[in-house]
């Protein structure tokens, strides 16, 4: 800890700083994991007619997956827009062309097929998260 100074200003820096600090920190550490862990690691399983059990995986807000029978496919951060109409929507971009488009007020998926005119709603069949894993860092050594 700090030492206690006598001149007044820096008394009531001193004191502001180490009693409120805790309280900032419990607060920090009580819900920070929590909020974190919920949008970090999400996974939504979506049936879509054609192409049936469709699961959507958001890693961080970065990184975005789409599986579904053998085939897997990634797309980089998704992009919050709006449509002409001024909906608030979320644009998921991936590599195969595909659009995922998610209606973040009625909670409805779109998806736009690469080189097609074809677009189907998908209906959602389960939320979940993934679980945290902790990567130890690897640390060089000297030859």
């Amino acid at each position: 800890m700090g030492k206690l100074l006598d001149i007044k200003k820096n008394r009531f820096i001193f004191i502001n700083y180490y009693l409120h600090f805790p309280v900032v920190m419990i607060l920090f550490v009580a819900f920070f994991p929590f909020s974190a862990y919920a949008s970090m690691n999400r996974g939504t399983n979506l049936q879509c007619p054609s192409r049936k059990n469709i699961i959507i995986s958001t890693f961080n807000q970065q990184l975005t997956t789409m599986m579904w029978d053998n085939h897997f496919i990634i797309a980089s951060k998704p992009k919050k827009t709006h449509t002409n109409a001024g909906v608030p929507v979320i644009v998921t971009f991936f590599q195969n062309g595909d659009s995922l488009v998610y209606f973040i007020k009625n909670r409805i998926y779109w998806l736009y097929y690469a080189n097609d005119v074809k677009i189907e709603k998908c209906r959602v069949d389960n939320i979940f998260n993934y679980p945290y894993t902790p990567l130890h860092r690897l640390h060089e050594t000297s030859h």
